[in-house]
């Protein structure tokens, strides 16, 4: 009989098999409360386990610029550039820092921008327009183009991200200071503030600028005008609007005309360079008319001999053998 009752005794105290199963899942709850919030594991809609930690966001680079730019004109988003080129080997390395958690957050706030300086076509143009002398550089601009700031050389994400954020909140305080300077009774102070956003690339706020000054400028001596008008061409050549471009610099060359000799040749020195400027940012054809009229006009200029060399590559290029 003892040797009979142990079994039983041992059964009555086993749990039943769905006591058993209580028991383990109660443990578990009690094991998934028990560990801080961040460590649980969520549950999706199907009971299955999904991954704790927030992947990273997804980030979107554009390739080329005006695509970029109609995208930060429509969001409201400034544009962060990586220029950046194949041999670079630090490039490669800034590559690794923009696939971090961290960048992929912080450039939820701007448009993303990739271009290789050496494709001779917008990355190139990009370069010089961003005044970019080192690689890597990482700038930042606006849909217009407008220089916002620049970083050169290599940094860990978060490094780099402060600096771009210490970048933007300068040029923001820059900004305030010169629309503050623009709208000064003071015409140097005007002048010079225009100049400034003119060296940023803030084409249509300089324009403006400059329009005010002549417009009050009334007393202004012609060869100072012609230097203004110089000046109001280059703002608005930087906006693209070629046509007004060409206006002013008509109304320079006039204002020209009536400075004093001294005074007037340099002043033609300046005007013939700016529109040496206006004819590079033309078409093939339009330029190649633009520089046989200013052959044509300035005969005399200290331009001339760049100015046929110029006509000579335009007129061996296959681009121009179609213009009429």
């Amino acid at each position: 009989m003892a040797i009979n009752d142990t079994p039983r005794e041992a059964a009555a105290t086993r749990p039943s098999r769905a006591a058993a199963l209580f028991l383990a899942l109660l443990t578990a709850v009690w094991a998934v409360a028990a560990l801080p919030a961040s460590a649980a594991p969520a549950l999706t809609g199907d009971g299955a386990t999904a991954a704790t930690t927030d992947p990273a966001p997804a980030v979107r680079w554009y390739r080329q610029v005006e695509p970029a730019l109609a995208e930060a004109q429509r969001s409201g988003r400034l544009v962060m550039v990586d220029l950046y080129a194949e041999w670079c080997g630090w490039c490669k390395r800034l590559d690794v820092e923009f696939n971090t958690p961290h960048f992929k957050r912080w450039a939820q706030d701007y448009v993303l921008l990739q271009v290789d300086v050496e494709d001779q076509g917008e990355g190139t143009a990009l370069q010089s327009h961003l005044g970019a002398r080192a690689l890597p550089t990482t700038a930042l601009m606006d849909h217009d183009k407008v220089r916002v700031g620049e970083l050169k050389g290599f940094k860990p994400a978060p490094q780099l991200t402060r600096a771009l954020d210490q970048e933007v909140a300068q040029y923001r305080a820059l900004r305030q200071r010169l629309d503050a300077a623009g709208a000064s009774p003071d015409m140097e102070t005007r002048l010079s503030a225009a100049d400034e956003l003119r060296s940023i690339h803030a084409g249509a706020a300089a324009a403006a600028i400059y329009r005010s000054v002549l417009a009050d400028g009334g007393s202004m001596k012609p060869a100072g005008r012609a230097r203004v008008g110089a000046a109001l061409a280059d703002a608005l050549l930087m906006t693209g609007d070629h046509a007004a471009a060409h206006k002013s610099l008509a109304d320079a060359r006039q204002a020209a005309a009536e400075a004093d000799e001294e005074s007037r040749f340099r002043t033609q020195l300046l005007l013939d360079n700016m529109a040496l400027r206006i004819a590079e940012e033309m078409e093939d054809c339009e330029q190649l008319a633009e520089l046989e009229t200013f052959l044509a006009q300035r005969p005399s200029s200290t331009y001339v001999g760049q100015v046929e060399r110029r006509l000579e590559d335009l007129k061996s290029e296959e681009t121009a053998a179609g213009c009429s």
